[in-house]
């Protein structure tokens, strides 16, 4: 009902004019506000913006008025519906059995130059089906597989125009044995790695380059998107990006820019086996990119689907109770999850904490390294000004990362201008002692090989000195030369001497298959649950064959316990993010 003239008008039809204003829906309504669907207000009060996508159009259709469009903004709906009709249209493959799978897959007659199981089939089905997708993939699942057949098959059905894929990759993806290895067995494109603008003039069928390039090219100095830059001037078809948990973070320069490129794809892909390794609110970025599914802004998203825990040194934006459900459901129509255990026969994985003695001393230190450090979060007071909370957070991540080098057998001393680090060994260090210890009982079988991972550069440098003593190891940490990684990679997967790998967990992320290992010790914990779980699946993953069983050294009554217990937590996010609903 609306008041108009001193009495209310029964049955009067309620109008949303929508026009186009700078490539956004334009709507305007009467005594509605429509900010709660994450529509930007304008000034004038009653009239807001909204992106063009899928998701707004919907939320359009339910606001209760009658939606009127202009000439142009109804060619762009029946664009949006043409869109949806497409995404309904291919949940069907999520429900098929495989035997329905396999006769549409041989009705589209799909390009297979090598067999793809069931779960590749309906993943690719799928992706093609709606031309937008979050193909969020376990490990061992086939991402590489899954990529380069959908590229395939969009040139082989003329949907995209010759050279007009673009692939975004970490960098360790792009090695020779990953990526582009990988598409001379799946299919028959060739392909250029791109590291500087004239790459972009060679021909080939698909583009390959990492975040970083992508920010080098689209980006300017002041963090804004270059609208006439390299890529744009390319006009891509089709991006597929491999490990899209790269853009988690709403507010990096690297994900608001990829967010405007995405605009003008057609075909877009992102795929992840770990797509929201620390909260479900990482999810809001990704499904951004392929149409907005949950809100035009992280702002209303955040409000909508999560609330503020303070404490008086710090805030953080936490989930709301069921959110994690809610959200699944909103990407449900562009997403498809799948565990590797559900579609891949592997072996089982046990894991066993071992609870390492703590000697007096180091003990007596730990103590003195942890006074210090709630010493520093009592120190907080909201009367802080910017620069003085900046040292107050630098401080107590200094004092808090100097209580885990203490576990781990050495302390890192700096001068007053954080220079010359020099790190200074303890006398005593159990975890190097038990290591050993432990190392000499498992490769006293010979088919036993061991990953040894580490938290810290000093401490990796430690282990493999006192190790090398013994056995033949190779290493993997940061700042390596690519001669000098792959020297060792090669060490390592080559030589049936070198039985122990010593690596840092965020050196080997992604895209390696180290199987012949069947044991994983953590000689230290893990806060990053990416880095936790991207490195145990180097060796449990599809053609494993053996029982991995993981290790997990603790100092009892420690820091340790607690970064344990939070990554288990995060772990129970990506399992319930991958079963479905």
């Amino acid at each position: 009902r609306i008041f108009h003239g001193g009495q209310f008008l029964m049955n009067t039809t309620l109008e949303a004019k929508v026009s186009l204003k700078n490539n956004k829906f334009r709507v305007e309504v009467i005594n509605r506000d429509l900010t709660y669907l994450g529509f930007k207000a304008q000034k004038r009060f009653y009239t807001y913006n909204a992106e063009i996508t899928v998701s707004n159009l919907l939320e359009l259709k339910n606001i209760g008025y009658e939606v009127v469009y202009s000439p142009e903004a109804l060619e762009k709906r029946d664009e949006l519906a043409k869109a949806y009709k497409r995404i309904l249209e291919g949940q069907k493959y999520k429900q098929f059995s495989d035997a329905q799978i396999d006769t549409a897959w041989e009705e589209q007659n799909i390009y297979e130059k090598l067999p793809a199981d069931p779960a590749q089939k309906r993943t690719i089905l799928f992706g093609l089906a709606i031309h937008k997708a979050l193909l969020y993939l376990e490990m061992g699942i086939g991402k590489t597989y899954v990529g380069s057949v959908i590229a395939q098959q969009l040139y082989n059905q003329k949907l995209i125009k010759p050279k007009s894929v673009l692939l975004i990759a970490p960098c360790t993806l792009q090695d020779k044995e990953n990526w582009p290895d990988e598409l001379g067995k799946f299919c028959d494109l060739s392909h250029v790695i791109v590291s500087k603008e004239s790459d972009f003039e060679k021909s080939a069928d698909i583009y390959i380059m990492n975040t970083e390039k992508f920010k080098k090219f689209c980006v300017d100095d002041n963090g804004d998107y270059i609208e006439d830059n390299p890529i744009d001037r390319k006009k891509f078809d089709c991006c597929i990006f491999d490990e899209s948990t790269k853009i988690k973070t709403h507010n990096s320069i690297t994900t608001k820019c990829f967010l405007e490129f995405s605009k003008r794809i057609k075909y877009l892909y992102l795929m992840s086996g770990l797509p929201a390794p620390n909260t479900i609110l990482q999810l809001w970025s990704q499904a951004a990119a392929v149409g907005g599914w949950l809100g035009d802004s992280y702002g209303h998203f955040a409000v909508r689907y999560a609330t503020e825990q303070r404490r008086e040194n710090y805030s953080r934006m936490i989930p709301k109770p069921n959110a994690e459900t809610e959200i699944r459901k909103r990407i449900d129509l562009v997403s498809i999850f799948m565990k590797a255990e559900d579609h891949i026969v592997l072996p089982p994985y046990i894991i066993q904490d071992i609870e390492v003695p703590m000697p007096h001393e180091m003990d007596v230190l730990y103590q003195k390294v942890e006074h210090d450090y709630m010493m520093t979060l009592n120190s907080f007071t909201s009367k802080m000004n910017v620069a003085e909370r900046k040292m107050y957070f630098e401080n107590e991540a200094s004092v808090r990362a100097k209580m885990l080098q203490v576990l781990c057998g050495f302390v890192i001393d700096t001068n007053e201008k954080d220079e010359d680090k020099r790190i200074i060994r303890l006398t005593w260090n159990p975890k190097l002692d038990k290591l050993i210890e432990h190392l000499e009982v498992l490769l006293a079988d010979e088919t036993n090989n061991v990953i040894i991972w580490t938290r810290f550069r000093a401490e990796l440098d430690e282990i493999y000195e006192a190790l090398t003593q013994k056995w033949v190891c190779a290493y993997g940490k940061g700042g390596m030369s690519k001669s000098e990684r792959r020297a060792q990679l090669d060490l390592w997967l080559h030589s049936k001497h070198c039985r122990v790998m010593i690596a840092h967990p965020g050196a080997f992320m992604y895209g390696h298959t180290w199987n012949k290992a069947n044991f994983n010790i953590y000689t230290s914990a893990v806060e990053d649950n990416e880095h936790y779980s991207q490195s145990r699946r180097r060796n449990y993953r599809r053609g494993q064959t053996r029982t991995v069983r993981e290790y997990r050294y603790v100092f009892v009554g420690t820091l340790e316990k607690q970064i344990w217990k939070s990554t288990v937590n995060k772990i129970r996010l990506d399992q319930f993010l991958k079963r479905g609903l």
